[in-house]
């Protein structure tokens, strides 16, 4: 039982190697960005920023759903808030809630290998 409230918990390591991957792709140092006076630099960066939403989302939903074996919410919730946080226009590994989530991902994988 203690287990399976532990997963629930925790953010499988993929999950946070997702989020920093797509987050570091789409936003990351050579990400391309739209601006301009054009018209068309703020639409597509929404676009952006949502595309980045889904793509993380769903893999982390995935991720904890079918390798940690949560259940359906769970994995949702989880899928949603790492996804708000990718979708988020800027890079995310150097803040706060990166490392927050790169400690949550990193400590239970190096706790399992012991």
């Amino acid at each position: 039982m203690d287990d399976v409230r532990e997963n629930r918990r925790d953010i499988h390591w993929l999950s946070g190697v997702l989020l920093i991957a797509i987050d570091g792709a789409f936003f990351g140092k050579n990400a391309v960005v739209f601006t301009g006076t054009g018209g068309l630099g703020i639409p597509i960066n929404l676009l952006i920023c949502l595309i980045a939403f889904v793509v993380t989302g769903i893999g982390v939903f995935l991720v904890q759903k079918f390798t940690v074996g949560e259940d359906t919410g769970s994995a949702l919730a989880k899928g949603f808030v790492l996804g708000v946080l990718a979708g988020i226009p800027t890079p995310i590994a150097g803040t706060l809630a990166g490392g927050f989530v790169i400690a949550k991902a990193g400590i239970k994988a190096l706790r399992d290998r012991n």
